[in-house]
């Protein structure tokens, strides 16, 4: 059986957590009389030149005062059907900036402190199948040194808040729910050796289903 990818990306619900006290909750509370807001995925909702006219990075005119937020929530709803039931159910996140924690029903499944680089987190022992399930990602800032300062990638001015730019954040590439059979290939690495004229291949495979499995590699 092979592995299948279910793209959910589209319009999200969008909470930016303006206080201190909404940057901290581990499950945002709506403020009285607030409402969750609609966000595309992807997309950052915090503009690297809000100081300007020029707003290069804005492509769907989101508020203005998004941009104060350093924090935020995206959630949305995803259903698994009842087929996949015995498979492995992953969440992948091409990437999110800064960093992020993700819960699934309520409960946190993962986190990632990279936003550059893609990332899993395995949902299986928390989804419902054939039922709703919410998915919710709370965007946090970059982590901070012992010397107070933001840990930013080098060289990477669009999340570093160059002069007189803010970092940009938010869900800014693709996610997709993976389903995949109990035992599947997780990771393919290839070595070349030009002088030896030699290739090599390292496959990592997982075995969830505790059954013993043979493999063959042809060429």
């Amino acid at each position: 059986m092979k592995s299948k990818k279910i793209c959910l990306n589209g319009e999200w619900d969008f909470l930016p957590a303006f206080s201190e006290k909404a940057s901290s909750e581990s499950i945002p509370a709506l403020p009285d009389g607030g409402k969750w807001a609609k966000i595309r995925v992807p997309s950052p909702w915090k503009d690297a030149f809000s100081y300007s006219d020029w707003h290069p990075f804005n492509n769907f005119d989101y508020p203005e005062e998004w941009s104060t937020a350093d924090t935020a929530w995206y959630r949305r709803e995803f259903k698994v059907p009842a087929s996949s039931e015995g498979q492995q159910i992953s969440l992948l996140f091409m990437a999110v900036l800064p960093a992020c924690e993700i819960f699934c029903n309520g409960e946190k499944v993962g986190e990632n402190r990279d936003g550059f680089l893609p990332f899993q987190v395995n949902i299986t022992k928390k989804v419902r199948f054939n039922q709703p399930n919410e998915l919710l990602v709370k965007v946090l800032p970059p982590p901070k040194g012992s010397n107070g300062k933001y840990l930013i990638p080098p060289g990477s001015w669009f999340a570093s808040g160059a002069p007189r730019l803010l970092p940009q954040a938010g869900i800014w590439q693709d996610v997709f729910l993976v389903v995949r059979p109990a035992f599947y290939i997780d990771d393919v690495f290839v070595i070349t050796a030009l002088r030896k004229k030699k290739i090599e291949v390292q496959i990592a495979l997982v075995n969830k289903d505790k059954v013993p499995h043979t493999v063959t590699v042809d060429r």
